[in-house]
């Protein structure tokens, strides 16, 4: 699935939903900052996987939020 994305300021006003999308739909969400390095939401149980981070709970698990900055 390709990316969505989104402006710093649209996140601002419709975070619940935007972030209720990464963890329910599983999407991964660009935020494009005007001035600033643009970030990524990705579920926490994806970045587990990705990164092979040990005891991070799935999605399934707990609804957690992760914020991965992107270069």
């Amino acid at each position: 699935m390709m990316p969505t994305e989104t402006t710093y300021t649209s996140l601002r006003q419709n975070l619940a939903s935007v972030l209720d999308r990464v963890v329910d739909q599983q999407e991964t969400v660009i935020v494009r900052r005007k001035g600033s390095r643009d970030v990524a939401l990705i579920p926490a149980g994806e970045l587990a996987e990705r990164d092979g981070v040990p005891n991070l709970p799935t999605t399934t698990e707990r609804r957690d939020y992760t914020i991965v900055v992107t270069a």
